[in-house]
């Protein structure tokens, strides 16, 4: 509510950014409950005031059956506006858009130039740009096989990203044919490269086992390798295969718990979950207790995330430290 209320009063002054936000977060539900109409209206506004992206997401907004406002033209008009400012997604549906006549009529020849652009001599980049739009079904219809048909064309140079979106289809059997083989292969070159989310799926699958049996010591050194990276969600993995003592591991609970905190300052909310909950159970003389942490923990949980069990704990913790009100705000 506070975020809504600074962004309303920003757009009333005139802030093409913070119409732009208000209708990219009206138009997927993201913070705000989803409004179409408002949407449309702060979308708008942020391209007359010179918003690129506002234009993109107008465009889509106006273009996608699901949202139930088609108007093709205006769509491609807004898709022409962001490719001129030289976003890859514009410039690949304007050339999509002169394809299919999106604009009245078919024009092979601008076609074949906005496409000369889009794809910038099979930049790596703009073609897992192009695949993506076709997975996250915001702008066009979600379609996974030309999804998959880009992605493959960004693996081909390489790109770590495009390696690791691919490996992901493989798995999911989503646009091509279900192969655990494939996937693991893909996601082996991505991580080769450093590639923290592919390091961190390499240590889920040994970690699940979901390509076959668990390996907790190949688990262990992906999800190390990704840590070393400042990679928060390997950090919290990590950590909770030494808490807990998987496969052969020693038990190592001071070491989990730097590996929560790690994640957690990083952003990772679950690694500010156990580190609180470790913390909050350490009774030991002189250990790492620290109640004022657990507390700074658990109001995250309960604040942010809204996480009902660590509203209740964040009231125990305020009890503890003899703040009554809170306890009681907390607890309800």
């Amino acid at each position: 509510k506070v975020q809504q209320a600074w962004f309303l009063e920003a757009a009333e002054q005139g802030s093409p950014w913070a119409q732009y936000v208000l209708g990219y977060r009206y138009m997927v539900g993201n913070v705000f409950e989803k409004d179409l109409t408002r949407a449309k209206n702060f979308l708008s506004q942020a391209v007359a005031g010179g918003s690129d992206e506002a234009s993109l997401y107008l465009g889509g907004l106006l273009f996608h059956p699901k949202y139930g406002l088609e108007d093709r033209e205006r769509a491609f008009e807004n898709f022409v506006k962001a490719g001129q400012a030289g976003l890859k997604e514009g410039q690949y549906l304007t050339a999509v858009g002169y394809e299919q006549g999106w604009g009245g009529k078919v024009d092979g020849a601008k076609a074949k130039y906005w496409m000369s652009l889009a794809v910038d001599g099979e930049n790596e980049e703009a073609l897992g740009t192009i695949g993506f739009l076709y997975y996250s079904d915001r702008f066009l219809p979600r379609d996974y096989a030309k999804t998959a048909e880009w992605y493959r064309r960004g693996a081909a140079t390489n790109n770590p990203q495009s390696l690791y979106d691919l490996a992901s289809l493989y798995e999911t059997g989503q646009g091509v044919d279900q192969s655990y083989e494939q996937a693991m292969e893909l996601y082996r070159r991505s991580a080769k490269q450093g590639f923290k989310p592919a390091l961190y799926a390499l240590g889920h699958v040994y970690r699940y086992g979901t390509f076959g049996e668990r390996d907790i010591v190949l688990a262990k050194e992906w999800f190390e390798k990704g840590t070393a990276l400042d990679h928060a969600p390997s950090a919290y993995m990590l950590g909770r295969i030494l808490e807990q003592g998987l496969g052969d591991t020693p038990v190592d609970k001071e070491r989990a718990l730097e590996l929560y905190e790690m994640s957690c300052t990083a952003g990772e909310r679950i690694g500010c979950a156990y580190a609180a909950i470790l913390r909050h159970n350490d009774n030991r003389p002189g250990g790492s207790r620290r109640l004022d942490l657990v507390e700074k923990y658990y109001r995250h949980h309960c604040n942010v995330a809204e996480e009902s069990t660590q509203c209740y704990n964040l009231g125990c913790i305020y009890a503890l430290l003899g703040r009554k009100g809170e306890a009681l705000t907390a607890l309800e």
